[in-house]
């Protein structure tokens, strides 16, 4: 299976300076702008509660735009989804012998872990996001790097 393509800022895959200028246009040209994210119509008050958590905590990041508006709100009526079940069996424990909601929580969990992945949620999302741009910045800082990087204008 390929690996999913990372912001040219923060890849680890060795580019030209023209495939790297390229990338760098490309990605400027189609930013969007992130200033009407909003949870979608219909929620519930604890999922938009959650939706303003994800989004608090992603708008950091600067990988967020308006388009992101419909996964956020998945990822909140997920989530809630999640601790809804969780908390129907931790009031009726006996619920975890129950074919039917074991599979329900099943399917929202890989539902969940998905979305953590397009999100950077997940620890080792954020590491695996970390450890890239860690990568870069200390190519950038890399004196033998530049050097080579000057060669190759």
């Amino acid at each position: 299976m390929p690996k999913k393509a990372v912001s040219v800022a923060i890849t680890k895959k060795h580019l030209t300076k023209a495939e790297r200028t390229t990338r760098r246009k490309v990605e400027e040209s189609i930013k969007l702008e992130a200033n009407q994210l909003k949870p979608a119509k219909g929620m519930t008050a604890a999922q938009r509660k959650i939706f303003r958590t994800l989004l608090g905590h992603l708008e950091k990041t600067g990988l967020l735009s308006n388009l992101d508006a419909d996964t956020l709100s998945q990822a909140a009526i997920t989530i809630d989804r999640m601790h809804e079940i969780d908390i129907r069996i931790n009031e009726e424990p006996a619920l975890v012998l129950d074919k039917d909601i074991m599979d329900i929580k099943d399917k929202v969990f890989r539902q969940y872990m998905k979305i953590c992945a397009e999100l950077y949620l997940s620890p080792a999302a954020r590491a695996k996001m970390g450890a890239l741009a860690a990568n870069n910045q200390k190519e950038e800082q890399d004196p033998l790097i530049r050097v080579l990087k000057r060669a190759e204008r």
